[in-house]
């Protein structure tokens, strides 16, 4: 009693997952190349810069807390985050936030049973192809 995976699993819809926060994005943002911060639905956001290959740079954001470059930052509830907590987005680490699909295990090992019963299907439809052709000749 009581082993390893033993008790009551949490449904998936149970955790706090990026797919369900606000999101504010770097990509898809025109942002001048000497910029240093930018403005983000009335928010301002440091940005740094990386080179990139043949002389290009790329924009991201920096994360208020952890100080990290990333493309996205999350607020973990779909509201007007400014009047909720008076916090400002933070990253996906620091939110500890992981995605949706991480936690589909059971789609997971659907699609995996699936697609060996095809392939045996297509093996066993391929074989009787070989003898069907053998057989005319």
């Amino acid at each position: 009693m009581g082993g390893i995976g033993s008790g009551r699993k949490r449904s998936y819809k149970s955790y706090l997952t990026a797919d369900r926060c606000d999101q504010v994005s770097i990509f898809g943002v025109s942002v001048p190349a000497d910029a240093t911060h930018i403005n983000i639905k009335g928010e301002e956001f440091g940005i740094v810069w990386t080179a990139c290959n043949y002389g290009k740079h790329r924009p991201w954001l920096v994360c208020p807390r952890c100080s990290r470059r990333v493309g996205k930052l999350y607020h973990p509830f779909a509201v007007d985050y400014r009047q909720l907590l008076g916090e400002l987005p933070r990253c996906r680490q620091c939110w500890n936030l992981d995605y949706e699909s991480s936690h589909n295990r059971v789609s997971r090992k659907a699609q995996i049973k699936f697609a060996r019963e095809f392939f045996k299907a297509v093996n066993s439809l391929s074989s009787e192809r070989l003898e069907v052709s053998q057989d005319k000749e």
